[in-house]
């Protein structure tokens, strides 16, 4: 992925991943840009920017789901 024409840094909590499979979207919660120099601020990221993933957190109570298609 680029961003202002460099290719973004992508972190997952805070931590730098190359794994595109956290990015599976069932597992987010959000997803958060940084762009621009303001980004160089959370390590050796470029100056382009960054993406940030933030994975789903337990609950105290379960959730269930169940679909059906006919």
């Amino acid at each position: 992925m680029y961003q202002r024409g460099f290719t973004s840094s992508q972190f997952v909590d805070g931590l730098m991943t190359n794994s595109y499979a956290a990015a599976e979207p069932s597992f987010l919660e959000r997803i958060e840009a940084l762009n621009g120099p303001a980004s160089v601020m959370y390590g050796q990221t470029t100056p382009g920017g960054m993406i940030d993933m933030s994975l789903k957190k337990p609950t105290e109570t379960p959730l269930h789901q169940v679909s059906l298609g006919v």
